[in-house]
């Protein structure tokens, strides 16, 4: 069926859209961020501080400054994400 062919495609090429967007702009964000860490003499917590770290602390901000590097990656997994696993439960069956 044609339709399908087409959500197919599409598919695959948005597939190949995001992995090059994480190889080029979101893993070499965080490895800058690691290095930048590590050169400073930052603290790298275990798993176990780092679990109890996740569930409990909380740091509000509304500072786009804070936000700005992040923006790319969520706007992505938020919006066009969440709209397609919609339209995948939408799509009529094959």
């Amino acid at each position: 069926d044609g339709t399908w062919r087409a959500i197919g495609i599409a598919g695959a090429v948005s597939c190949a859209g995001y992995v090059t967007f994480m190889v080029t702009v979101d893993v070499p964000m965080y490895v800058r961020r690691w290095q930048r860490g590590t050169a400073a003499g930052e603290r790298r917590l275990g798993l176990r501080e780092g679990w109890s770290d996740a569930l409990h602390r909380r740091v509000v901000t509304r500072d786009w400054a804070t936000w700005k590097p992040e923006v790319a990656w969520l706007t992505g997994y938020f919006t066009l994400a969440v709209w397609v696993s919609l339209a995948m439960v939408c799509l009529p069956r094959a």
